[in-house]
């Protein structure tokens, strides 16, 4: 809400007007969406200038060391106790 003080006269003068709350509640609820759009529009900007600077690769460092890792330990010798 930008001024209360407005919204709450144009509020008085809606409730006066026969039908004006169904069009100042429709007038509050388009602006909602609007500024909601906007903001949801920013942070998709925000995120696709994100992934351009920092692309995503293939095989990250942490997923090679661990498919090493999980390598290591499949084809390691096995101990084999004598019975």
């Amino acid at each position: 809400m930008g001024n209360p003080i407005i919204h709450a006269i144009v509020f008085v003068i809606a409730v006066v007007i026969p039908g004006g709350l169904i069009a100042y509640f429709g007038w509050r609820a388009y602006k909602k969406r609007r500024d909601r759009k906007a903001a949801d529009d920013k942070v998709r900007r925000a995120r696709e200038a994100f992934k351009r600077h920092f692309p995503v690769q293939s095989a990250s460092l942490r997923a090679r060391s661990r498919r090493r890792r999980l390598m290591a330990y499949k084809t390691r010798p096995k101990n084999i106790s004598p019975e």
